[in-house]
C-alpha cells in the first residue's frame, strides 16, 4: 500500500503481481490456491483483493462456468485495491459462510457511505440471506 502512486485515481489503478516461476504446474493447485485461501481474509480486511492463477485452476467465470479466467501459464497472486464490483468475490459459495461474512462487513466498511457503491443494497442483503438462513448459503 506505501508503493507509489499512493494517492489519486492512479493508486486505485496500482496491481501488484507475485510471480512465482518455480512452482511446477503439478505444485501449483495447493501451493497456490492455499496461500490464497490463508491470505484472503488479511488483504479483504485491509480493502485490497488478491487473486489466484495458475495453469491448472479449475474456477469458473461469475457468468460462464465453463470459463476459466484465472488459467495462467505462470502460476501467481495478484493484489489490487477492493473496487466496488468486487462484491460477487467476496459472497463466492465455495468460501465457509464465516468468511463470507467477514468478507461482506470488509467490503461495507470499505465502501459504507460512498456515492456509488452498490453497498446499501446487494451487499446487505448478502450479509443478511447469509446471516437468516447459514445452510443455504453453502
Amino acid at each position: 500500500m506505501r508503493m507509489e502512486p499512493r494517492s489519486g485515481p492512479e493508486a486505485m489503478d496500482k496491481a501488484i503481481l507475485v510471480i512465482l516461476p518455480d512452482v511446477s504446474d503439478e505444485d501449483a493447485p495447493t501451493m497456490v490456491d492455499e496461500t490464497h485461501r490463508r491470505l484472503k481474509a488479511q488483504f479483504v480486511e485491509s480493502g485490497l483483493m488478491i487473486g489466484r492463477f495458475h495453469p491448472r485452476s479449475e474456477q469458473g467465470g461469475l457468468h460462464n462456468p465453463a470459463f476459466r479466467p484465472l488459467r495462467s501459464p505462470i502460476p501467481l497472486l495478484a493484489i489490487r485495491y477492493m473496487v466496488d464490483s468486487d462484491l460477487p468475490f467476496l459472497n463466492r459459495v465455495d468460501d465457509p459462510v464465516p468468511d463470507r461474512i467477514k468478507f461482506l462487513k470488509a467490503y461495507g466498511r470499505r465502501f459504507d457511505g460512498a456515492e456509488e457503491s452498490r453497498w446499501s443494497e446487494r451487499g446487505q442483503a448478502a450479509l443478511s440471506e447469509i446471516r437468516l438462513n447459514p445452510e443455504s448459503a453453502q
